[in-house]
């Protein structure tokens, strides 16, 4: 780089400069997913919720039982959709994007980037440590507060005429305060015609954000 800023670790690593580029947790919530008027069981619960952002991830903490982010969709004039399934519990969810270029607020330091001058840093969001990536559970973890980046993690069929026979089964993560429990057994919907299956255990990041709430 011709001119700006360098920051870098205590190993001498470069970790901020023109080029640099991160997620931050731009915003959190809770959702509470409610069963469809069926009741069944067998069908998963689910949530979703809309927040404007730029090109979002969304990280899910479900400490009372299994959840996965079903679909992340593009509603329109900046908005998004995030449907959150699993079982009928409560989940919290944190919305990682890039920076809002209308920052942050209080006291603190920005950095922009020098081709366009847009927000690349701003030290007022909170940057969560991704502290694992897998496809099986890892809970020997040192005690902290966890969230999973996770897709659909596809499933399987159980095939037969009553439940919990011919019913889709999907991958799903339930956290806790030493990391992630992954469940293979979380129903999804009964199977029908046009349901692809896909391999179990999609690969998730788990992160650590203790510090989100402080």
């Amino acid at each position: 780089m011709a001119t700006g800023v360098r920051i870098r670790n205590s190993s001498g690593t470069i970790q901020i400069d023109d080029q640099y580029f991160n997620y931050a947790i731009i915003a959190t919530g809770q959702l509470t997913l409610s069963l469809p008027a069926s009741g069944s069981p067998y069908v998963a619960a689910s949530a979703t919720v809309r927040f404007a952002a730029q090109s979002p991830m969304i990280a899910i903490q479900s400490p009372n039982g299994n959840a996965v982010v079903g679909a992340v969709t593009p509603a329109g004039a900046g908005l998004w959709d995030v449907t959150i399934l699993g079982g009928a519990v409560a989940v919290t969810y944190f919305v990682l994007d890039q920076c809002p270029q209308q920052g942050s607020h209080g006291v603190g330091m920005r950095l922009r980037r020098a081709s366009d001058q847009k927000i690349t840093f701003d030290s007022g969001f909170y940057y969560p440590k991704v502290v694992f990536a897998g496809t099986a559970t890892k809970n020997d973890m040192a005690a902290a507060s966890y969230a999973v980046i996770c897709a659909q993690g596809g499933g399987y069929m159980n095939a037969g005429a009553q439940p919990p026979n011919n019913y889709e089964y999907i991958t799903a993560y339930r956290t806790t305060s030493t990391g992630v429990i992954v469940s293979n057994d979380q129903p999804l919907r009964a199977w029908g015609a046009g349901i692809s299956m896909v391999a179990v255990n999609a690969r998730f990041l788990m992160l650590d954000v203790s510090n989100v709430f402080t």
